[in-house]
This record gives structure tokens, C-alpha cells and sequence, in this order.
């Protein structure tokens, strides 16, 4: 009797939680409790070296030649430069039309670097260093080619990373002529030592000194900062810009008018060579009115820039860059007359920003 009592109990229990009887007296096999998982298998392709020449599936031929980290800009048709909290990730490329018809160059689906955490990245650009902002559209006829060193007019592909991906794969999206592959692969190893004489070319050269975090063998992390030093150019949005003097001159005016009572302009002179082939002006490579310049004294105090002057006369800037143009302004900062400097950030607008140390000015 108490046995019944129990079936029951289970019975209703069962219809409480919505489960079957048949459900209670069957164990729960494994196949029951595998997850279905539903998503794009990986596509099929081999396994690519630097250095070596691929034909694909449209008789083109391809060699990356070497990949690198930059900050630097890069004059293409859309004026590629990293932005402050990106770098760069640079392929030199060669190619070579096999096919016995002529081919257009279509460089669309060709890049994805993945980094370390799995984040794709595939906002680039194809460069020819002799067309620039004209950009590359180009048709090769048979047995033509770009980038081949002897030509010595470099092909790049620059894509857009983050300042602090390790990128460790690139995906090729075409694969290679008479297989079924879709695509290659590029599988990024740690810098050797020796570049020169290393037998797997599959890796990445680090960043430059000045702006890499000596903590990453890897050389990709940057710095939040740059390291610079007085008269020296350094990369920064569409600009390379150095500054040749922080100081505090005596008569200094800013609007016709002197500093206030207990206070003191300290000047920056900025020099901005333009890298692009697209027209810019002063305005962004003063920060374009953004907290792009900054002054820090020894008790951590902040100070922004007040305004911009020409070099040599105290009135607005209204300048327009050519490519390679240098041009000068001075940018004012309005401090305590008892305010000891220390540090002083540059950066033009949208561009990485550099610092400097500058104890006693």
C-alpha cells in the first residue's frame, strides 16, 4: 500500500514538471545531453610562408614579402593612418599577372588578421607607393607585375589594428590555382632574433622602440604613449610633428593681451610635416580643438592648450597642407607663475600621442 502511495506521488510530481512516466523509468543517455552546436564549418585551405609565391584560383600571383607593425602614415586613395589607440599591420606584397589575359587588381576579401583573442580585423587598403592618394586601379596585362623589389615602387597592404592586438593568423580569402582550398593561411610566430637568416619567415617585426611596451617580446603592444625627445618627428595622425622649443618668453602675448596676474605663458613651437596626398589644414595638427597637446607640472596638475598662433606674429593660423609640407605654429598654455613643469603630451589630431619629459621648464 505504501508502494502505491509512492507511484502516485511520483506520477503527480511527473505531471507537476511537465515530464512523461515513461521519462521517470528511462536513464538520461549521453546523446541526450549533447548540445547542438550550429555555425559555418572552418573553410578549407593550407598552411602559407612569407616569402614564397602563390598562383590563385585567378592565375594571379601573390608574395607577401614581409609584415610589420607601424604607426606610421600611409598615402593612399583613403589617406590611411592609425588613430590614437591603433597601430598599423603592414604586408609588402608582389604580384604578377600568370594568366594570358589581362586582370584587374581586386584586392576585396584578400586580408583578415586575427589576433590572440580571436578578434577579426579587415579595414584596410592597397597602396602603390608611386600613385598615392590616386589610388590603385590597375589592370595588369599578362606577365605583369607590382611590388617585385627590383621595380623598386612598393606594394603594401596597410590594415587598421588595435594598439594592443597580438596578432598570431592572417587569412588569405583566395586559395591557390588546381586545389579546393578557400582560402590560406598564415600562422604569425614570435621575432627571431636573427631576421636575416631565419628559416620560418611567418613572422610579424615588432614595433619601433619608441612607441613599443618593452614588456611584449612580441613587439605588438604600443604604448598609450610614445616616447619622445625635443626636435625629433614622430607619426601622429596625417602629420609627422616635433616640437623644437617649450618655453616661457618674456612679452609673450596671446589676443594682444599678457598673461593674467600670478600667471604665465608657457609656448610650445610645433613643426607638422604633412604625409598625405589629400590637402589638410593647421587646424588638426593642433589637436583640432580636441585634448590633443597637454601640459602635466610635479604636483600632477593638468593644463590644456589655450590656443594656437603663427610662428612669428600673434594672430590666427589659417594654413593649408600640401603633401611634404613643413609648417611651424606655437600653441600657448596658460600655467602658475610658481608652476614647475614635467611632462608635456603631443598629438595631432586623431593621431597617436607622444611624450616628453621636460623637468624644469
Amino acid at each position: 500500500m505504501g508502494s502505491m502511495k509512492s507511484f502516485r506521488c511520483c506520477i503527480f510530481v511527473a505531471c507537476c514538471l511537465g515530464l512523461s512516466i515513461a521519462a521517470l523509468g528511462s536513464p538520461i543517455r549521453q546523446q541526450d545531453q549533447k548540445n547542438e552546436v550550429k555555425g559555418q564549418q572552418q573553410l578549407s585551405g593550407s598552411m602559407a610562408q612569407i616569402g614564397t609565391t602563390y598562383t590563385l584560383k585567378s592565375k594571379l600571383n601573390i608574395t607577401i614579402l614581409a609584415a610589420r607593425y607601424s604607426v606610421d602614415a600611409f598615402d593612399g586613395y583613403t589617406g590611411t593612418f592609425p588613430g590614437a589607440d591603433e597601430k598599423v599591420l603592414v604586408f609588402d606584397l608582389a604580384i604578377k599577372n600568370a594568366a594570358p589575359d589581362d586582370q584587374f587588381i581586386d584586392p576585396n576579401g584578400w586580408f583578415t588578421a586575427v589576433d590572440d583573442k580571436g578578434q577579426q580585423y579587415t579595414d584596410g587598403e592597397l597602396i602603390l607607393a608611386s600613385t598615392g592618394a590616386a589610388g590603385v586601379s590597375v589592370t595588369l596585362k599578362p606577365g605583369q607585375g607590382l611590388g617585385q623589389p627590383e621595380l623598386k615602387d612598393p606594394l603594401r597592404f596597410v590594415l587598421h589594428v588595435g594598439a594592443k592586438a597580438k596578432i598570431n593568423k592572417l587569412i588569405f580569402g583566395v586559395g591557390r590555382l588546381n586545389t579546393s582550398e578557400d582560402v590560406m593561411r598564415y600562422m604569425f610566430v614570435e621575432p627571431p632574433k636573427d631576421p636575416a637568416h631565419a628559416t620560418n619567415k611567418n613572422f610579424i617585426a615588432p614595433l619601433p622602440d619608441d612607441v613599443r611596451d618593452p614588456s611584449d617580446p612580441l613587439g605588438a603592444l604600443a604604448l598609450d604613449e610614445g616616447k619622445a625627445v625635443i626636435g625629433q618627428y614622430y607619426p601622429s595622425g596625417p602629420f609627422s610633428i616635433k616640437c623644437t622649443d617649450l618655453s616661457s618668453p618674456a612679452g609673450a602675448t596671446f589676443g594682444g593681451n599678457p598673461p593674467d596676474d600670478g600667471k604665465r605663458f608657457v609656448v610650445a613651437t610645433i613643426t607638422g610635416r604633412y604625409e598625405l596626398g589629400k590637402d589638410e589644414t593647421a587646424f588638426d595638427l593642433g589637436g583640432g580643438g580636441g585634448p590633443a597637446y597637454e601640459i602635466t607640472d610635479t604636483d600632477g596638475e593638468k593644463y590644456q592648450m589655450a590656443g594656437m598662433r603663427k610662428l612669428k606674429t600673434d594672430e590666427d593660423v589659417d594654413h593649408g597642407f600640401k603633401r611634404g609640407e613643413e609648417y611651424s605654429v606655437r600653441l600657448f598654455f596658460v600655467l602658475p607663475k610658481e608652476a614647475k613643469i614635467k611632462h608635456f603630451t603631443m598629438a595631432a589630431s586623431n593621431g597617436r600621442k607622444w611624450g616628453f619629459d621636460v623637468s624644469g621648464s
